[in-house]
């Protein structure tokens, strides 16, 4: 199990890389699918701050993260430190 500064790491990235894929992607399926996701994490934010985190809402979060990324990047490839220097 990664670090909790690895795992905030992994998930700017993944979210960055998200921003990326919905400016260039000209499928509005795929912009709006990003756009709900990211509301959706930023309330989960909330929740957690508030000490209500559900792993299993967490566990749909990343599928549909991997799912999205998958479509677009070979995830196989990532280098996560590489793009965090980069960000």
């Amino acid at each position: 199990m990664p670090s909790q500064s690895r795992m905030v790491r992994i998930a700017k990235v993944a979210l960055h890389m998200l921003e990326e894929i919905a400016m260039n992607t000209n499928s509005n399926a795929t912009r709006a699918e990003i756009i709900k996701l990211r509301a959706a994490l930023k309330a989960e934010k909330i929740s957690s701050k508030q000490g209500a985190i559900n792993p299993e809402r967490l566990k749909q979060y990343e599928a549909r993260v991997k799912a999205i990324l998958n479509d677009h990047i070979d995830v196989n490839k990532i280098d996560i430190d590489e793009w965090w220097d980069n960000l």
